[in-house]
């Protein structure tokens, strides 16, 4: 039995705009039965939506919970 996990690598290798496609249509990488991986934290594409937004660099703790939503958006 094979056991493979998908690892979308958020931030890794892609523009800005591709990270929120990618949490955006995940669902369609996943088979039933199949594990994903995935991690956000601190990654670049959710401090700079952070900055965008309050215009201003944000401390860490909002990075954090940015990246808690994202992953319970992306399972």
């Amino acid at each position: 039995m094979e056991k493979i996990v998908l690892d979308p690598g958020y931030g890794f290798g892609k523009r800005f705009e591709e990270n929120y496609a990618l949490l955006a249509r995940q669902a369609e990488l996943l088979e039933p039965g199949k594990a994903a991986a995935g991690r956000s934290k601190q990654e670049s594409f959710l401090r700079h939506t952070l900055e965008g937004i309050y215009a201003r660099e944000v401390p860490m703790e909002a990075r954090d919970r940015a990246s808690i939503t994202a992953m319970t958006a992306a399972f």
